[in-house]
């Protein structure tokens, strides 16, 4: 039976989380932790102190703490991309005047590989290297002073090719995970398939043996029941009247219980449609709030896979593009319709345009008659819209 309106995501532990947000979790406590080694380096070994005053000390300490502010914010909390290039702008200001008075510390400059890290996260290969190179010359112009123009050039271009490696790397984690997200995806695909399948299966043994019910039992069922009849009437009142009349009642009970479980083999359980949304509901790192009322019945195979299939990819762009904190997805039935809302308090977007999975949903349904409208805006989330009709062609 299908569960009363509740929250039923399962407890799920190995849920993959979002790509994203997965690698700037580890960023944050790599850079924090490198950002921690370099200062107290910085602060204890006395070659990275001798071009530091005292006067200068305040400084320096209120510089390397902004640092880690901003870097904590901007992993951490920072959703919009262009925000967090901005805050990777002003880390590696900080870094540099931090390495400035210092008088061009070779060890500190490590701080440019955070700055890097978060680029690679934000910006696509060709301008990660361009605001690489960027930060290797401002890095040039901090060692130049107080270096030779050999060792400066040296350091700066050693610190841009661990620059290059520290985007390479947050790049290829982040393509990590998300390949271990849509395998995951592809999984639960397999298993809601399966289950399909299987039941499909066991539709079809029911339909075989409802024909074979109807057509071999119910013919013989009903040409003894109209042998009893005219017996009967050929019958007079007498002993041997009783027995015929209970042997025509026999008849008819038992072709009316044939015709019964005739019936009850060709209408199908709701393809275990239940079982599976909530399979689906499962694999997804997003809380999904069902409502699903136990007189909604979905008996068509073809049409259950099709809600399936469109739930499946709504949740999927949930995750991979709303940033939604919550998920509200409601099933009904009524007036010949079955409908399904998929609501979540994402980001939204001004100007929707469907591609291959809106589209593939769109098409999908229109193939059985059924209609998908979708309803969003900026900060105002989205709202998708399924409608399919009961009866009709599959």
């Amino acid at each position: 039976m299908p569960a009363p309106a509740a929250s039923l995501r399962p407890a799920r532990p190995d849920l993959p989380p979002d790509p994203l947000r997965e690698v700037r979790r580890g960023l944050l406590l790599t850079g924090l932790g490198t950002w921690l080694a370099l200062t107290v380096h910085s602060l204890l070994a006395v070659p990275s102190r001798e071009g530091l005053a005292p006067a200068e000390e305040g400084l320096w300490l209120a510089v390397m703490a902004a640092f880690a502010i901003t870097l904590f914010v901007a992993v951490k909390f920072v959703e919009r991309r262009s925000t967090r290039l901005w805050l990777a702008a002003l880390q590696l200001v900080l870094a540099l005047v931090g390495n400035a008075l210092l008088d061009g510390n070779s060890v500190l400059a490590g701080l440019t590989l955070l700055v890097a890290a978060q680029v690679g996260l934000c910006l696509p290969v060709g301008l990660s290297v361009l605001w690489v190179l960027a930060q290797t010359a401002g890095l040039l112009s901090v060692f130049l002073p107080y270096w030779s123009v050999t060792d400066a050039w040296a350091y700066a271009s050693g610190y841009l090719c661990f620059q290059l490696f520290a985007v390479t790397t947050t790049r290829v984690a982040l393509r990590e995970a998300e390949a271990r997200g849509r395998l995951s995806v592809l999984l639960d695909e397999l298993r809601i398939t399966r289950a399909l399948l299987s039941e499909a299966s066991r539709q079809a043994e029911r339909l075989d043996i409802a024909r074979d019910l109807h057509d071999v039992a119910g013919h013989h069922l009903s040409a003894l029941s109209m042998n009893l009849q005219v017996a009967l009437h050929l019958t007079p009142d007498g002993p041997a009247r009783a027995p015929v009349e209970r042997a025509d009642h026999v008849a008819r009970c038992l072709l009316a219980d044939v015709r019964q479980t005739v019936q009850g083999l060709r209408g199908a359980p709701d393809v275990e449609f239940t079982r599976d949304l909530n399979l689906l509901i499962g694999s997804v790192p997003v809380p999904v709030h069902l409502h699903l009322p136990p007189d909604v019945r979905i008996t068509c195979g073809v049409r259950a896979q099709v809600l399936l299939r469109t739930a499946q990819e709504a949740l999927t762009n949930v995750t991979r593009h709303a940033r939604a904190a919550q998920v509200w997805l409601t099933v009904g039935q009524a007036d010949g319709l079955l409908s399904m809302d998929i609501r979540d308090d994402g980001r939204g977007a001004a100007d929707l345009q469907f591609g291959c999975g809106l589209s593939g949903m769109q098409e999908r349904l229109e193939s059985l008659g059924g209609t998908l409208h979708v309803h969003t805006g900026r900060g105002a989330g989205l709202t998708l819209q399924a409608r399919l009709p009961l009866r009709g062609p599959a």
